[in-house]
């Protein structure tokens, strides 16, 4: 038992050359992280850690889609429809395309599938175009 009674697993594992490396399996399974299911990460450089947890908890359900600005400003329209619906935004990757046009994936938690319509609808009234969006299926566990 580490400090406070909490229990602490740990693992060796290796970097390949890629930079990607294998969760074990035990330690996705005491944290809950599922198959094709995202992780977040955050380095902390005063103490040299990166520290992983799961993006999303069975509560929650994490969306993504496409979207097209038709400038950079629309950024702004963008998280404003997100936090207004309810979500919050875990990745955003902006593209440019043509002109001042971009393309962004973006993966958002909600509530639920009716907090993913309200969302696409949020992003809709603010003249922004919603190329795809799918919810990321999570299995029971």
């Amino acid at each position: 038992m580490g400090e406070f009674g909490h229990m602490s697993l740990r693992a060796l594992v290796k970097v390949d050359s890629k930079g990607r490396v294998t969760i074990p399996l035990y330690l996705r399974e005491a944290i809950g992280i599922e198959p094709e299911s995202y992780v977040e990460l955050e380095v902390n450089r005063d103490e040299g850690v990166i520290i992983l947890r799961p993006a999303s908890t069975p509560g929650e359900l994490a969306v993504d889609f496409e979207v097209l600005l038709n400038k950079a400003e629309d950024i702004q329209q963008l998280t404003a429809a997100i936090v207004e619906s309810g979500g919050e935004v875990r990745l955003l990757r902006c593209y440019r395309e043509e002109g001042d046009r971009y393309r962004c994936q973006v993966t958002t938690l909600v509530l639920d599938l009716k907090a993913a319509e309200l969302l696409k609808n949020k992003v809709n009234e603010k003249g922004l175009k919603i190329i795809s969006l799918k919810p990321v299926i999570r299995k029971a566990m």
